[in-house]
């Protein structure tokens, strides 16, 4: 099961997702779920107990951090934006829900989606998720953005060991997603180069072959 620690898990199965993990946060928040895991001991069975101790997290930390990028994206085109799912009577009630009416048979939302079918087609209700995901130019042609940037040396990066890093990040996306978005940061803070200029430089490195 997904939503279990990893102490009540198949260890060596668990052991990959932790360390990538650990690569973007240091583990924080895998302590965290297995944290409350412990407090929320009241709560059965262990599969609940776990869905809910990420639902926590996810509250407190990876919401905030959601929703404070949205503010700074909207504010930044002079628009004030609205969050649906967030009165606290609707907040209060998801949290009181057992496990199975928001993830059921692995559909997630499930409690949501049935409500939606009443009003909505079930097309559109079922429709596969579509995110805002970047061109394969992208992925194909990312590890050169690291190789001549900043990344290497602000991470202290020997020769042979960037070399197995590039080898790596053609096959884990998020973290090279990450990293690049590290060597964004850096270029425009610390190296002073406008984003204008910056956006010709990542053209021509993406650019197709």
């Amino acid at each position: 099961n997904p939503f279990i620690p990893l102490s009540r898990t198949n260890k060596s199965d668990s052991l990959n997702s932790r360390i990538r993990l650990s690569a973007i946060d240091g583990l924080q928040r895998s302590v965290r779920a297995e944290n409350l895991f412990n407090k929320l001991d009241k709560v059965t069975p262990a599969e609940n107990r776990a869905f809910l101790a990420r639902g926590m997290d996810d509250f407190h930390t990876h919401l905030r951090t959601l929703l404070r990028s949205n503010d700074k994206m909207a504010i930044s085109v002079s628009v004030e934006a609205r969050v649906p799912f967030l009165s606290n009577t609707l907040i209060d009630f998801a949290f009181h829900l057992n496990a199975e009416s928001k993830f059921n048979q692995n559909r997630t939302k499930y409690i949501v989606k049935k409500a939606a079918e009443k009003r909505l087609p079930h097309k559109i209700v079922h429709a596969k998720k579509v995110g805002f995901g970047f061109t394969s130019p992208m992925w194909k042609n990312g590890v050169e953005i690291l190789r001549d940037g900043m990344v290497p040396d602000l991470f202290k990066w020997g020769e042979k060991e960037a070399e197995k890093i590039y080898e790596d990040l053609e096959s884990d996306r998020s973290i090279l997603f990450s990293l690049i978005s590290i060597e964004l940061w850096a270029q425009i803070f610390l190296n002073n180069q406008s984003p204008e200029d910056l956006t010709e430089i990542l053209l021509a490195k993406l650019k197709c072959d």
